[in-house]
This record gives structure tokens, sequence and C-alpha cells, in this order.
């Protein structure tokens, strides 16, 4: 690993575990030690889900193209998403990773609005891009020399634990943020917040917190 991986790639113990296999909520090492596995984020329903490993085998072993070919299980799938979703959201983008979503998010506000102009949370992590850096507190707190361009415009953690306070004064700062913005003839292109937030200490946001962003 040290001779192949970079150093960036880092492990989170002093003794690193030598994991060799996973199930539900739970990693083993190669004692068949089990470890509550409360720092993944790839396996949304638990690890080697049985129906989703006969699924990824069966397709796998079917058809594994792109979206250049018409087959139905990409219109099926897209459909199926649509479906809980809120009326005029209908066209899926499908992409990689986060950081390609967040991104192609990020092109298609910038395009739609023709701002750029970002206002983003306080210890936010939105991807690893170059344009998502910028608008990512927590990766610019650990960039070396690089600071975050006039265009993002960081506003302070919803907080119910730290900060206490009626769930529509956490978007006070929004409010300020969008003025800052205004007195430089601009406006806003995009807002950039994750549904919990992560990286600034796995903060669930306050009930109103999203409205009254937005309004």
């Amino acid at each position: 690993r040290k001779k192949h991986l970079a150093p960036s790639f880092s492990t989170h113990y002093a003794s690193p575990l030598l994991i060799t296999k996973a199930r539900g909520a739970f990693l083993f090492d190669d004692r068949d030690q089990p470890f509550l596995d409360m720092v993944n984020n790839p396996a949304g329903v638990g690890h080697c889900h049985p129906l989703v490993v006969k699924a990824a085998v069966d397709q796998m072993g079917r058809l594994n193209t792109n979206t250049r070919y018409v087959y139905s299980e990409l219109s099926e799938f897209a459909s199926a998403l649509c479906a809980t979703l809120p009326d005029g959201l209908e066209v899926c983008y499908f992409v990689n990773s986060g950081s390609e979503a967040n991104d192609l998010a990020l092109r298609l506000a910038k395009w739609h609005t023709q701002q750029s102009d970002v206002i983003c949370v306080e210890g936010g992590y939105h991807g690893h891009t170059d344009a998502l850096i910028d608008i990512s507190p927590y990766k610019l707190a650990k960039a070396r020399g690089r600071k975050a361009p006039n265009t993002t415009h960081q506003v302070e953690a919803p907080d119910t634990y730290r900060l206490p306070r009626s769930d529509r004064d956490y978007a006070t700062p929004i409010v300020s943020a969008v003025r800052a913005i205004a007195k430089q003839g601009r406006s806003p292109a995009a807002f950039f917040c994750e549904g919990a937030l992560s990286c600034a200490g796995y903060i669930p946001l306050p009930p109103g917190y999203l409205k009254g962003a937005y309004e």
C-alpha cells in the first residue's frame, strides 16, 4: 500500500485494520473480528446486501454499457426515479460519483443563471474536482495556500447542538450573503448544502432551514 498508493489515501487508525469481508453493518478483519462500521458511505443499504449483489451480478452478466444506447433498464430506472421527485423534476443525468454530480449541478446552475457566485455552508464538503474544492470549506481549510475565490460565500453552519435557535433564524446568514452579492451587482448562481452536514460534524439540518434558505 505504501509503495503503490499516494499518501493522501489515509487510514483512520494508528494500527490499520486489515479488512477481508463485510456484511450488513459490520466489517471483518483477517481474524474474523467484527467491527461496527460507522465510517463507510458506499454501502447505502448495508454491506453485501443479497438483493443488491444478485441484481448486480445478473445485470453484469447480461449487459453493462452506457447511455449512448437504447435499452429498457435505463429508461425504466429513470422513470422510477423521477416518480419519487416533486412535479417539474422529470429529467435524469446519470453520473459516476458525487463529485461528478455536484460538478454538473454547478455547471448547470451557472449556465442557467449566467452568474458565478455560490453560497456554501461552513464545514461543507462537495467533492474533489477543482470547481468543487472552491466551494468546499472543509477542503479549503486543508489546502495549503489555497483560498476561496471572491465568488464563494461561506455562511454559518445551522448547528442545532452548539447554536440553539429557532429554525427560521438559522437561514439569516444566507440573507446577509445574498445582500453582499447584490451590493456587487450580481446574483447567486447556487446555494450548496448537504442533506446532513457530514464533515462539519454529522449535523442534521433544522426542519425549516432549506425552506428559509431558498426563500
